[in-house]
């Protein structure tokens, strides 16, 4: 594996333009200024948005069509009457602006001299747009400039840009322009997740895996400037390197550089002291509550510094106080003065602590006490090192559950350590910190804890299910010594370790594929009648409905799966009762129903939600957006598309894979390499594959697309008999799911054969997809023209595109003699809708085009082989000769590939390449 530190790029990153990113807010701005009647746009942004890299987009784009001035403002010339104005028009005359009116008179003759040189350049007959004036950090210009700005365009005579940062107005008189209703205004927002990570892309040179675009984005809160400075922090330390062609983050605490520093700083410049005070501390107690802050500090600081845009805030119940930017805190943390820093924890903290309604600011009240070199119950630090594990802190989390000093609680401390450990996928290592004797446990709920963990760390391992029922074996058994000790307690300690133990036998029922004995364990879960507002039960109770959507999706029912999905999401947890990881566990099941149901949507929202609401979570669970996302795009057809998404994911993954997607992800890309003809990339993902070890409905689909991309590489039929075998497996198991999948790629090698299945299975399989297969392996059966156009146009409205045009090129080849038919024009809508669609499949192959495009999507390259020199004229005796091969081989793979064309001779097959 190739790996580039980032040292050795460092020079050349230097070297490298920061690339524009805000193309759509130049079109938009563009479009403004063609509105009638705009003199004017007010354009607002924070710091380091990107205001001057657009401003300069817009005078060169502008400048084609108008004549254009810009201007910046800077607050050295800002006290000098034209002293922003007078040095750009001594430019083009030697004299001296010497007033108002002398400065409108230079600034028209220099617009009607750039208007000229317009004209000589384009033709006299060519309209020419308003002259544009472009006005950047307008807070920091001259009156006198912004007077004759002012007069310019109230005449009609410019159009004119005014930039300025938000929460402060722009020199008068230029507000006039909005008072007299003749100016737009517009505000330029952080970057969204996806131009943050094209963003990202552009200053590196190259792709960045989701994880490491998504840390830079989400810690700069999508501002560019940041995400810049961020980056060059993450080089100079070291942490960000290129692996097999891809940027990776090592995510971990890099500390803030000088540039970084300063930016900061020079955002503070010029706060009172008060307002400062207030600043340091929201920074070290944030979130907090505003109503404190505002009766300690006084409510004219608060107002301070929200004009000065440095604050937000949040409501959570109640008002909530954070700074702007999460750079800003972890720099100002590290300025605030120890001394400072201590008193106000002294002043505040017994009731900032009563006030802490969040995980964050639980968190933040822990590390300042421990900052201040004050101490902290292990309570309290096993409390807040919970949080840090669940918001992907694992440094800290490793630093307070090192302070924990009580040897009773040292057990939940290395269950702490082993989910910070297991967040960054050291899963060996996590393993080892939850081996502690259950013999110590002194109460049922130290005897679960940790232990939801220990049963997905094992399976993440590989080891066999077995083991996991031995662990629920082992917290039954000590439950009963635990309930012969304390009589009074005993109901409640078996019922509680019970239903835990039920809960880690489902897991190792999922990963062991034996989804036929799950149910009992799950309906003593959801029956449960007596304490269920209890913490371990609420989470049971989430857990069991989540496992229970895997198996109905497995058993053919991915829709009821889906319900119960959204009902395990629907339940509120407590957020410090265990180390496992619920909402992800969750999340990934509903990606499973959704998929295998066919519901393209609900698949789209869940990705987005793994990719942004469980925030940090993304570092370790992000590599399953990518697996989910390719296999949406294969099931719609996409192939070329597809391969893109896995082959990012299995690059993250392989640095954390928690869900055991790996293998999954591997066979995918390998089956849309080989799919998509890119043969040595596929063969390099065969040797790399792993079968991997996480839930088995996963698994099955995966040993379904490795055997067909071993079938499009060797052609031998070696994996066409394993698909196969998959699916009598699957069937034997009543997994209709996973075996229609394998039935559905055997349709690619034995359409015939795999037909009759499908029809017979899919009626068992809800959801769209599997209703799509149906009508689809129906129409094949009938042949009719008509109905196979119906049946495509359903299959295009439900995005299954490759079977939609599979069923437009069959009615096409049936209606070969009715060309200007009302049917014929149907197909070829349909056709152009289908490539439209799929688009990235012409580009992924140049110069393959029409029927041989569609012989490379369907026939291994040994078929493709024969099949061509067939088309050619050449008889069979001749091909074997000139290939070394025998006749019946040769007779072999012609009937193959006759079969996945849906045709049977020579003259179909010319006629397959005349399309």
């Amino acid at each position: 594996m190739a790996v580039n530190s980032g040292n050795d790029h460092q020079r050349d990153r230097a070297k490298r333009a920061t690339p524009f990113c805000r193309q759509a807010e130049l079109e938009e701005l563009t479009n403004q200024l063609h509105r009638s009647g705009c003199s004017a746009i007010f354009l607002s942004s924070e710091m380091g948005m990107g205001t001057t890299s657009l401003l300069r987009e817009l005078a060169k784009a502008s400048s084609s069509h108008s004549a254009v001035i810009s201007l910046q403002g800077t607050p050295s010339l800002a006290s000098i009457p034209f002293g922003i104005l007078a040095p750009f028009l001594r430019r083009s005359s030697d004299a001296f602006v010497e007033s108002h009116v002398d400065a409108i008179r230079k600034t028209l003759a220099l617009l009607d001299e750039q208007e000229s040189k317009l004209r000589a350049e384009l033709g006299p007959d060519v309209e020419l747009g308003k002259p544009l004036l472009i006005l950047d950090e307008s807070g920091s210009i001259d009156r006198a400039t912004a007077e004759v700005v002012v007069n310019l365009a109230q005449a009609e005579k410019i159009q004119v840009v005014v930039a300025h940062r938000t929460g402060t107005e722009p020199v008068s008189p230029l507000p006039q322009l909005w008072d007299a209703g003749v100016a737009e205004r517009f505000h330029l927002w952080a970057l969204t997740r996806e131009d943050g990570h094209a963003f990202c892309a552009g200053l590196l040179g190259g792709s960045p895996t989701a994880n490491t675009g998504w840390y830079f984005w989400h810690t700069a809160a999508g501002n560019p400037l940041l995400i810049k400075l961020l980056m060059d922090d993450a080089l100079a330390n070291g942490k960000l390197h290129q692996r097999n062609g891809l940027w990776v983050m090592d995510i971990a605490s890099v500390p803030a550089g000088y540039q970084l520093q300063s930016v900061v700083r020079e955002q503070l410049r010029g706060l009172s002291a008060v307002a400062l005070r207030t600043l340091n501390l929201v920074a070290l107690s944030e979130p907090v509550a505003a109503e404190i802050v505002s009766k300690q500090m006084g409510a004219e600081a608060l107002a301070e510094l929200f004009e000065r845009h440095l604050l937000q805030e949040t409501f959570d119940g109640t008002a909530l106080l954070r700074l702007i930017n999460p750079v800003y805190g972890e720099v100002i943390r590290e300025m605030v003065p120890r001394a400072q820093s201590r008193m106000l924890h002294s002043r505040l903290i017994n009731e900032l602590k009563m006030e802490s309604t969040t995980p964050e600011s639980a968190l933040r009240m822990v590390i300042w006490t421990l900052e201040s070199g004050l101490p902290v119950p292990d309570d309290d630090l096993l409390k807040a090192a919970i949080f840090a594990c669940k918001l992907y802190e694992t440094g800290m989390a490793l630093r307070l559950a090192d302070e924990v000093t009580g040897s009773q609680n040292f057990g939940r401390a290395h269950a702490i350590k082993a989910r910070a450990r297991f967040n960054v996928g050291e899963y060996a290592a996590a393993a080892a910190l939850l081996e502690h004797s259950p013999q110590s446990a002194g109460s049922v709920s130290e005897l679960m804890f940790g232990g939801l963990l220990r049963a997905a760390t094992k399976s993440t391992l590989g080891l066999a299910a077995d083991t996991i029922h031995a662990d629920a074996s082992t917290l039954r058994l000590h439950a009963d010594r635990l309930a012969s000790g304390d009589p009074e307690n005993a109901q409640d300690i078996l019922l509680r370790a019970g239903e835990r133990g039920n809960i880690i036998d489902l897991m190792a029922h999922s990963r062991a594929g034996e989804y036929h004995l799950m149910q009992p364990h799950i309906q003593t879960v959801l029956e449960r009648t007596t304490g269920n507002e209890d913490a371990d039960h609420l989470c049971n109770r989430s857990m069991a409905l989540a496992l229970d959507a895997e198996r109905l999706s497995a058993l053919g029912q991915p829709v009821a799966g889906m319900a119960r999905a959204m009902a395990a999401f629907a339940i509120v947890q407590a957020e410090d009762h265990d180390v496992y990881f619920v909402p992800e566990m969750i999340i990934t099941r509903a990606q499973v129903a959704s998929l295998t149901a066919g519901l393209w949507d609900e698949a789209e929202q869940l990705m987005q939600s793994l990719a942004v609401d469980v925030g940090k979570a993304t570092i370790s669970f992000g590599g399953s957006v990518g697996v989910a996302r390719g296999m949406m795009l294969l099931r719609q057809g996409r192939t070329t598309a597809a391969l893109a998404a896995l082959l990012e994911s299995c690059d993250g993954l392989a640095h954390s894979d928690p869900q055991q997607l790996l293998g999954y992800c591997t066979a995918m890309a390998a089956y849309a390499a080989a799919k998509s003809g890119r043969l040595d990339t596929a063969r390099e993902l065969v040797q790399q594959y792993s079968e991997d070890t996480g839930m088995f409905i996963v698994v099955a689909h995966e040993r379904s697309f490795i055997a067909a991309a071993r079938e499009y590489l060797d052609g031998d039929g070696a994996g066409i008999t394993e698909l196969f075998s998959v699916a009598d497996d699957l069937h034997a198991r009543g997994q209709f799911t996973a075996e229609l999948n394998a039935l559905a790629l055997l349709m690619e090698f034995e359409p015939n054969k795999a037909r009759r299945r499908i029809l017979a299975i899919a009626t068992q399989v809800e959801g769209r997809w599997a209703a799509g297969l149906a009508s689809f392996a129906e129409a094949l059966e009938q042949k009719n023209a008509p109905v196979l156009v119906n049946v495509a146009e359903q299959l295009l409205e439900a995005q299954m595109y490759q079977y939609a045009g599979r069923a437009f090129r069959l009615a096409s080849s049936a209606l070969a003699k009715d060309r200007h038919s009302l049917l014929s024009h149907r197909v070829r809508d349909g056709l152009e809708r289908v490539d439209a669609a799929v688009g990235e499949v012409q580009e992924s192959r140049p110069g393959v085009h029409g029927g041989h495009r569609r012989l490379r999507e369907r026939l291994t390259a040994r078929e493709l082989e024969i099949t061509l020199m067939a088309a050619q004229g050449l008889s069979d005796k001749s091909i074997a000769a000139a290939l070394h091969v025998s006749v019946r081989t040769v007779e072999g793979h012609l009937y193959r590939a006759y079969t996945k064309l849906e045709i049977t001779d020579r003259n179909d097959l010319v006629q397959v390449l005349s399309d």
